[in-house]
């Protein structure tokens, strides 16, 4: 069967769309951030620049988030990031978190109804929880997408998120999302805000790991092309991945944890090495590049 080949408008399309979702993550923490000053005025303020540590470690809190992970709606990655290893342990702030995170505590730890609809809610439900998980489940459809958007499904798309989100937040205003639909997608525009030239400031005080680095280190030397470290939660791959990272020049970071779909990650990485070509002309010779850069 022949495959449907997909329009560079409907990738458009597609892409916009992603861009109001990046919104609507930003709106769901600023509606976080806003709810725990609200519960938690002693712990979590204008002041806290973002830090969360403070509500995290209060003790019904911990004792919330622990019930969560016993009853599987938590996973031990998604605990490590709520509270990471390390003593001390690094902070946590509301950058740290995903639409799904964010959700989780928006149900869990705030004065928000719990027992609400926050899944399908009804169309007649026009409550905080219900737009919350309408936002959420905008993400989750369109986060395996790659087949493009119709202009039809696009616009139908765009502007009930939109209303959505100026329902829930003030931090962006209707001509800001209306800007998403106009502004030009060249090479100022990141496809993604995944990739980093920034390694993350974790605990990289290693001990009795020096030689796990020294490996990693020759078989770089050595052209090594994929290095992968495995093991269960918590036993500091990611601290050792990053130490063995301070040590090296033109190293780029990207947080897994956040990717929904792979070829936004190889779109990234080709911007990043073409940052003067227009980002429409990449969309569709993307893959290309990619295997170009790392010989694949």
């Amino acid at each position: 069967m022949a495959s449907v080949e997909i329009s560079r408008k409907e990738k458009e399309n597609q892409f916009r769309m992603q861009l109001l979702l990046d919104h609507g993550n930003l709106v769901l923490r600023d509606v976080l951030s806003n709810q725990l000053q609200s519960k938690y005025a002693g712990l979590f303020g204008p002041s806290s620049s973002g830090d969360i540590s403070g509500v995290l470690n209060d003790q019904t809190v911990k004792r919330s988030l622990l019930r969560l992970k016993r009853r599987n709606i938590l996973n031990p990655s998604q605990m490590n990031i709520l509270y990471p290893p390390g003593s001390p342990a690094p902070p946590v702030t509301l950058q740290s978190l995903d639409i799904t995170l964010t959700v989780v505590l928006l149900r869990n730890i705030t004065n928000l109804n719990s027992n609400a609809s926050w899944v399908n809610p009804r169309a007649t439900d026009k409550s905080t929880e219900a737009n919350i998980a309408r936002v959420k489940g905008y993400r989750n459809k369109n986060a395996h997408a790659t087949e493009g958007l119709s202009d039809a499904d696009f616009q139908k798309q765009f502007s009930s998120l939109k209303v959505i989100l100026l329902s829930l937040s003030a931090l962006y205003t209707r001509g800001d999302y209306d800007n998403l639909l106009i502004q030009p997608l060249d090479s100022s525009e990141t496809p993604c805000q995944l990739l980093s030239t920034a390694l993350p400031r974790i605990n990289t005080d290693l001990k009795g790991r020096d030689d796990i680095v020294y490996t990693i280190q020759q078989h770089i030397s050595d052209k090594v092309p994929l290095i992968l470290l495995t093991g269960m939660g918590g036993i500091g791959k990611t601290s050792i991945a990053v130490k063995v990272g301070q040590n090296m020049l033109n190293v780029l970071h990207i947080d897994m944890r956040q990717v929904t779909d792979l070829n936004s990650v190889k779109l990234s990485i080709a911007q990043h090495y073409h940052q003067t070509r227009p980002l429409k002309d990449l969309y569709s010779d993307y893959q290309n590049i990619f295997k170009q850069i790392y010989r694949v």
